[in-house]
């Protein structure tokens, strides 16, 4: 799977680029948070594409990393640009846990 990193507004933003498709997708964005986490970094963001629908791997991944967050008082905040992927975050009350941002710029404009 292909996971790009960039940083915005002290966020470090992994931008998932690919399908997840295979446990081992999950293990690999979860390890790059933890990563980053332990080196004291107290904000970042999941990035999906627009194609990208909340099946329950990706709902998995989204409650393990806010786990991590917990344990390292760090921010979380999902970027999900599809209307459809947000409603599924409402609908579980994912939103409760974490912030949602429509797209990366909405995240920049957070300063």
């Amino acid at each position: 799977m292909h996971v790009e990193t960039t940083t915005y507004s002290g966020y470090k933003v992994f931008r998932i680029r690919d399908r997840i498709v295979a446990d081992s997708d999950i293990d690999d964005v979860a390890k790059a948070v933890e990563d980053d986490l332990q080196k004291g970094r107290k904000k970042f963001a999941i990035s999906f594409l627009p194609s990208s629908y909340p099946y329950s791997p990706i709902l998995g991944l989204l409650t393990r990393c806010h786990k991590t967050a917990q344990k390292h008082e760090a921010a979380m905040v999902v970027i999900a640009p599809k209307q459809e992927f947000i409603d599924v975050l409402l609908e579980t009350h994912l939103d409760r846990i974490f912030e949602i941002c429509r797209s990366e710029d909405e995240l920049r404009a957070k300063g």
